[in-house]
This record gives C-alpha cells, structure tokens and sequence, in this order.
C-alpha cells in the first residue's frame, strides 16, 4: 500500500511538472529587484510548454560567481552578462552565434553597438537597454532663461553660456568629485580625436582595442582634458566639486548654486528635482555639444544588461525562442519604459518627457553612435585610473601632465591585458 501511494505521488509530481513546463531553461542575471520576472513570466504564458527558472546571482561579485559556475559546467540556458565578460565568453567558446536571430535586426540598425558584440563577422550578445550615450548635461532652466541663455549647439557657445553665468554669480558647472567616478563623464565632453584615432588610425569601434593597438590614452583623452583644463582656468568648474560626493553635488545644482550638473544618462536627485521650488528649478538636458568630424557628431555606445545565449544549451530551440522573445521590439519597449532606461537603439520609448527629450537628441541628424569601450583589452583599473587623472586636472593640473601619467601607468599595465 505505501509503495503505491509512493508511486502515485511520483506520478502526480511528473504530471504536475510536465503541465508547468516540458522544457526548462534556467535563466541567470543579477536582478535582484525582480526587473527581468515580468518579461519571464510573459514569456511562460506565450509559451506554456517551456518553464523558465529565473536564477539571481549577487550583483557585487557576479562576473565571478557567473564565471565559476560555468567553469564548474553548470551553464545557463539564456543569461545576462556585464560588457567586460562578452569578449572573453567568446572566446571562450561559451555563448552562441546569434546573427541570424530575427531580434537582431534591431541592433544591426545600430553598427556601433552590435559591433561591440562581434568577432569574425558573427554576433553574439544583444544589449538589452541597448547602450546609453553618457554625454547629457543637465541644468536649470529657470536659470538659462533669467540670463536669456538658449541650449548651446557648440563647444563654443557652451563655454560662453558658462561665462555669463559666472558673471552673474553662480558656478556654471558642479561635479560629485569626491566620489571620483562622476568624473568619467567628462571624459566625453569633446570626442573629435577620439573618433579620429579610434575608427581610422586603428581601424576599430572600440576604444579599448584601439589602445591594444597602440594607440595612447593622451591620443584618445587630448581634447576632453583640454577642454576640462580650460573650463577649470576660467572658473566654471565649481571648487565645492571635490569636496562633494555625487548626492550632495545633485542637491547642490537643484538648490540652484551651480547651473548645469554633467553626469550619467539618469535624472539626477530625482526626488530633490520633484521636491525643488519651480520658481527657482526647472530640469532641463542637453547632449553635449561636441565639435562634429566630417560633419558628424559622434556618440559612445554605453552598454549594461546583454543577453546572451548559451553554445552547449541542451534545449536550444527553446533557449532561442527565450532569447528572441526578450530582445523582440514589443518587449523591450515594456522592460525598458518601465524601468526608466535609455537606449540608443531605434526604439521609442515610454519615458518621461526629459528622457524622451535626451533620447531625441542622442538620435538627432548628424548624430551618430560611433563608438564604444567593451571589448576585453583594458588593463584592470583602467576606470579608476580615469577618473583619478581627470580628478588631478579638476584640481588645477594641467592636462599634459594628467595625460602623461596616463600614458605612463597604462605603459606599466599593459601586460595586464587579455585579448
């Protein structure tokens, strides 16, 4: 008798599991909040023969614990994956070509950004929140209006709106330094002989790779760290950057001492901004207006979220239709609108009107995504070096020397790189 009731069980348990899914595919990202479950179980309802399970790795230590995982061979059907991972899981063998995927054609409508993911001729990851151009500049209209300041279409006319907004007492321009990484957005201001270097002299999209070729970090840095130097000699670098840490810097801009706050593609203080006196505050953004070259401006591709899919998936027809369902135009609309996330890719979004507005600009004419930074040929703490040197020329050093110190630390780190 307790035999049969073991065996009924058993069978209640399989029948139970073959209704929820004939197929399972293990899905791994480090989304803790939930943000990718939405998408999984739309996925699961369109396609009740397939159970997904959504597994979430720690955030902090996840290109390790993902890394280990797969060594150890147990490989993710369809995974998230961080920009400095995909370059070395395909060389490793362990994701898939994807090229022929239908949810591609979106990307390849962006060269710059599926370049990122390319080797030989064949794609193999697809950027979820499709890059993001991190060159807006944020600022207060209320003030720009009071001095009859209109969005600067120039570097120049950007420089002359700082001047008169320093004549008139308040810092132009306010950075986080103390926290160090908002400096790297500066890094972006003026990209003329990035793009020069790194798509002609080097022949590649990438500016990692470029430096692998040889090309210095003062080839690619010269004229943002110049233009930074020169903003800083004319006073409109506000000197309560360094001693603030990014929060204080967006409570500093929303409290209306400094006009423009340059940062990443995120509102910045949001709830200071909802919270500020319209009298006084109105958000405004603007991409940077960087000099064109060859008539072109040309943007860096930012990525964050790619997915990719696995080489050795034992359930790879149902693995690709996972892969091609998130990436699909429809779904990624929803994902990204409702996380208020950007994309460079030729999508358009449900976001708030600021975002649509920055969106706009990053895809205007003679705008272009001409770049990017993710291939695995940067020694480890490229970054933090970054925003170290361009710290020393927010300080007042000049950005020969800054860059001569990159140069040096970079020459000492190259053999620190793995193509």
């Amino acid at each position: 008798m307790k035999r049969a009731s073991i065996m009924v069980l058993l069978f209640l348990s399989a029948a139970l599991a073959f209704a929820q899914g004939s197929v399972s595919l293990k899905y791994t990202s480090w989304m803790a909040g939930g943000e990718d479950k939405p998408v999984l179980a739309a996925f699961m309802k369109a396609n009740p023969g397939i159970l997904v399970e959504d597994e979430i790795l720690e955030g902090s230590k996840y290109q390790l614990l993902l890394k280990t995982r797969i060594l150890g061979g147990d490989i993710p059907d369809v995974m998230l994956i961080m920009p400095d991972q995909v370059q070395e899981f395909i060389r490793l063998g362990i994701v898939a070509d994807v090229s022929g995927e239908p949810a591609l054609a979106l990307q390849k409508k962006s060269p710059a950004i599926n370049a990122a993911f390319e080797k030989n001729g064949k794609t193999y990851a697809f950027s979820v929140n499709g890059g993001t151009a991190e060159h807006p500049i944020w600022y207060n209209k209320v003030a720009f209006r009071k001095l009859g300041i209109a969005e600067p279409k120039t570097p120049e006319e950007f420089l002359a709106a700082c001047e008169k907004i320093k004549s008139a007492g308040v810092d132009p321009i306010a950075f986080g330094a103390k926290d160090s990484w908002p400096n790297r957005w500066a890094s972006y201001w003026n990209l003329t002989s990035q793009v020069k270097v790194a798509l002609e002299k080097a022949k590649t999209k990438d500016v990692f790779e470029a430096m692998s070729k040889g090309v210095k970090p003062s080839e690619l840095y010269a004229e943002s760290f110049k233009f930074i130097q020169e903003a800083v000699a004319k006073g409109y670098v506000s000197k309560a950057s360094l001693s603030m840490t990014w929060p204080e810097s967006a409570q500093y801009f929303v409290d209306g001492k400094a006009a423009m706050l340059p940062q990443g593609p995120w509102v910045p203080g949001l709830d200071n901004v909802k919270g500020a006196d319209p009298s006084a505050f109105e958000l405004g953004v603007f991409l940077f207006p960087a000099k064109p070259y060859k008539g072109t401006t040309y943007v860096r591709a930012a990525a964050d979220r790619i997915l990719v899919l696995a080489a050795k998936t034992k359930n790879a027809a149902a693995a690709r239709k996972l892969f091609n369902f998130f990436a699909s135009e429809a779904n990624l609309k929803s994902y990204l609108s409702g996380q208020t996330l950007t994309s460079l890719l030729p999508i358009k979004l449900d976001l708030p009107p600021i975002l649509n507005k920055y969106v706009a600009d990053t895809q205007a004419k003679g705008v272009e995504t001409g770049f990017h930074d993710i291939a695995s040929f940067a020694p480890p703490g490229f970054e933090g070096k970054l925003c170290e040197v361009i710290g020393y020329v927010f300080a007042g050093e000049s950005a020969g020397k800054a860059l001569a110190d990159f140069d040096a630390w970079y020459a000492d780190h190259t053999k620190d790189i793995k193509p």
